[in-house]
């Protein structure tokens, strides 16, 4: 004899309320969950970002995983005094951090000028509560508006990739001089780069 199997009341909760909601509810219910943000960002570190991702994913959906995430060796704090810094002598972030860790001689770096805030591009992106919660968390820990923020983090971004910052001699050796220091790499960067010269 066979033994019928009846099936689970949640089993059957859970297809009533499939078959209940309508597309309309879905998409409704999806529109309230996306948040708009607004940051503003340096025409040029626009273009670097996306050749930088060329091909893998749409800028847009890019952004706010640079917002909400950290440098692989900078926290939001030494982004913020390393873009105050550099902007006041007029070097770019990448030289400033460079001659800070004496990889650099500073009669080597070329003067650059920051952009002025009409050379700034407004960008708006979509993105769910959470992800927004945590970016203007991040911007209000560093007392500035969500706005600067996103273009103090977007340049970073382009400038302190490891990549472009460090040659891998230069990586190692610095790694084998945090070792030494019982740091990791990037808290013997940020105790060196907030040292006074």
């Amino acid at each position: 004899m066979f033994k019928k199997v009846g099936r689970d009341i949640k089993d059957i909760q859970a297809e009533n309320f499939i078959n209940s909601t309508s597309d309309k509810e879905i998409n409704d219910t999806t529109k309230e969950k996306v948040i708009r943000i607004v940051f503003k960002i340096p025409k040029e570190v626009r273009k670097n970002i996306r050749k930088m991702i060329k091909g893998t994913v749409y800028l847009k959906k890019y952004y706010p995983l640079i917002l909400k995430n950290d440098l692989t060796y900078f926290s939001d704090e030494d982004i913020m005094n390393i873009y105050m810094t550099a902007k006041l002598q007029n070097i770019s972030m990448r030289d400033y951090v460079r001659i800070k860790l004496k990889l650099t001689k500073p009669q080597e770096v070329q003067f650059v000028t920051y952009p002025a805030e009409r050379d700034l591009v407004i960008e708006q992106i979509e993105l769910d509560k959470i992800d927004k919660d945590i970016i203007t968390q991040k911007a209000r820990n560093l007392n500035t508006p969500v706005t600067h923020y996103g273009c103090i983090k977007m340049t970073a971004y382009c400038e302190l990739t490891p990549a472009l910052l460090f040659s891998q001699l230069e990586l190692e050796l610095l790694k084998e001089e945090a070792k030494k220091n019982n740091l990791s790499l990037k808290e013997y960067l940020s105790k060196k780069i907030n040292e006074e010269l």
